[in-house]
């Protein structure tokens, strides 16, 4: 059971570095105000939300966050 759920969380993980690691998509259009949905994001953290709201915002925010990381790496304005 415990070497089964290690496998699957390790598959997991891979799938989540490879995914974030493909910024061939990013776009200067897709960065700008970047910052500014964060922000938001975070504020929606802050303020009361269901379980399930609660995850989706966590996604969310991971997901706009590996977004701001390739943008800064290729150089385009996140404001």
């Amino acid at each position: 059971m415990r070497t089964t759920t290690s496998a699957i969380l390790s598959s997991l993980l891979f799938a989540q570095i490879v995914i974030a690691a493909d910024d061939s998509d990013v776009t200067p259009k897709k960065c700008k105000g970047l910052d500014k949905r964060i922000s938001e994001v975070r504020e929606d953290l802050r303020a009361g939300y269901t379980t399930s709201e609660g995850e989706r915002l966590k996604k969310k925010l991971k997901e706009l966050r590996s977004l701001k990381h390739s943008c800064r790496s290729k150089n385009y304005d996140t404001k």
